[in-house]
């Protein structure tokens, strides 16, 4: 059995030219936490997101989105939120598939967290009101699951108006000045 928390998280529109999801609304899922409260060792082979929107049932893979570097310290990854004018470097930021991909064990009492991103089928911000079933699966590999319902939070949607996610790697120096993709700004 597994616990998982998830309370971080927000809407933002998944931007990125040539793809063929650019402008979908995407949740976002911010140091999410999968705890081992079983006595059994337990494999995570993957987390999906699954939803129903408009009468039909989705079931979506995260997405590995592309980081950034905030120079600290010690250099941390970070993605960037762009919301109207403002961007918003959300520091810390552990892709969760990645981290699936090193197969290890999760023992009794474990923790493996990561962040997610999960690009959805719609692009209008308002539809996300109109999701149902909403929940986290994890799965092992000889096919168990664990499930987690997700209440969509009213003050998720007010924050992901105008919310957007470009994938893309950048440079925030220790003055606070962004350089990506060979410009400055």
């Amino acid at each position: 059995m597994l616990d998982i928390n998830a309370e971080n998280t927000l809407f933002a529109r998944f931007v990125n030219k040539g793809n063929k999801k650019t402008g979908n609304i995407g949740i976002v899922f911010y140091n999410v936490k999968i705890v081992n409260i079983s006595n059994e060792p337990y494999t995570v082979k993957d987390v999906v997101l699954r939803y129903e929107f408009g009468g039909e049932k989705y079931s979506v893979i995260s997405n590995v989105l592309l980081t950034g570097i905030v120079r600290a310290k010690a250099d941390v990854n970070a993605i960037m939120v762009e919301k109207g004018a403002n961007r918003i470097i959300v520091m810390g930021w552990d892709n969760l598939r990645t981290k699936l991909s090193l197969l290890k064990i999760l023992k009794p009492g474990g923790v493996l967290d990561g962040s997610v991103y999960y690009v959805l089928e719609f692009d209008d911000i308002e539809k996300a009101r109109t999701l149902e079933n909403v929940e986290l699966v994890v799965t092992d590999y000889s096919g168990l699951e664990s499930i987690h319902p997700i209440d969509i939070q009213e003050d998720w949607i007010i924050r992901g108006k105008n919310a957007s996610i470009y994938p893309r790697s950048f440079i925030v120096d220790s003055k606070g000045k962004i350089t990506y993709e060979g410009q400055n700004d």
